[in-house]
């Protein structure tokens, strides 16, 4: 994520992985967090969605991931969510 339209004040946004094809425990472990801006502070900011390998051919799956209750004054985009796809990395037998 990165901070546009200025550097004045705290700033932060919520981020969270709401569903998908995917199986969260399974496919890959749900996560969720706050990311945060310091006033001055313009440096891009990540989160991580941990994929879990199995063995299972069940070809490509879906993730989502969130942005919600901006704080500080800061407003989201359009749109506040994205779909990621798991790409199946497995061989049918």
């Amino acid at each position: 994520m990165t901070r546009t339209g200025g550097s004045d004040g705290d700033v932060a946004v919520d981020f969270t992985t709401p569903g998908g094809t995917a199986t969260a425990g399974a496919d890959y472990t749900s996560t969720s967090g706050s990311l945060t801006w310091l006033g001055g502070d313009t440096a891009a900011k990540t989160f991580s969605i941990p994929i879990i390998n199995d063995p299972d051919p069940e070809g490509n799956e879906t993730v989502n991931a969130g942005l919600r209750n901006a704080g500080g004054g800061a407003t989201l985009g359009s749109p506040d969510i994205t779909v990621l796809t798991i790409t199946d990395n497995d061989n049918v037998p």
